[in-house]
């Protein structure tokens, strides 16, 4: 199990490295969008809802589909009752035919009233991209969140009802353990629990 960190480098750089394959003369569809959303987490450590607010870029050709977005959420910790979160993620898919395979990375920084914690969570991820509908299965690898190892299995379905308009609706389970604080000893190996995420974000495209 020692190897996962180094597998889902591996994967990640293999995706990523399919944004250079656009043929001379292809088309290139690049979007940008805005997006806002309401959150509900369970057993997560957080008050519900959380809204969300931000924007991102799609590029999509007959090879590649690729996606980076950015966002702001107001997050409360049940501890301090507060907090606010700074989100990037980005994800390639190589095409075949109409199905994905590829791999992508989260990175999330929380500030609270009384202390600050960030994470980076790559995925490796399949899927299917249909006329106006995109669905993603996901697997968040644990072993590079060094606080929570939190891995686990999320859904992703984006839906557009026309040129401008889409949406996008999330659903996530997740396995992680009580928070590690680097150079700090634990004689208890950590509890192991479990969580799940719901979201539902809407999208405006340019």
């Amino acid at each position: 199990m020692h190897n996962r960190p180094f597998l889902g480098m591996v994967l990640l750089c293999l995706s990523l490295s399919c944004i250079g394959q656009v043929e001379p003369g292809e088309r290139v569809r690049l979007k940008g969008y805005v997006i806002g959303g309401v959150g509900v987490l369970d057993n997560l450590g957080y008050t519900n809802p959380l809204l969300d607010i931000g924007g991102g870029l799609e590029l999509n050709t007959s090879q590649i589909f690729a996606t980076s977005q950015f966002t702001f959420s107001l997050s409360h910790k049940l501890e301090t009752q507060d907090g606010h979160s700074r989100n990037a993620e980005m994800a390639s898919y190589k095409k075949f035919g109409g199905f994905l395979l590829g791999a992508g990375t989260k990175y999330s920084q929380l500030t609270t009233s009384q202390w600050a914690k960030s994470s980076w969570r790559p995925f490796v991820g399949l899927g299917y991209e249909g006329e106006s509908y995109r669905l993603q299965g996901r697997y968040v690898v644990p072993s590079f969140d060094v606080q929570n190892r939190l891995g686990g299995a999320l859904a992703v379905f984006d839906y557009r009802a026309n040129r401008h308009i889409g949406t996008e609706l999330r659903w996530g389970v997740y396995r992680f353990k009580d928070t590690r604080v680097p150079g700090v000893f634990y004689v208890q190996p950590a509890e192991k629990h479990y969580g799940a995420e719901t979201d539902l974000a809407f999208k405006y495209f340019f």
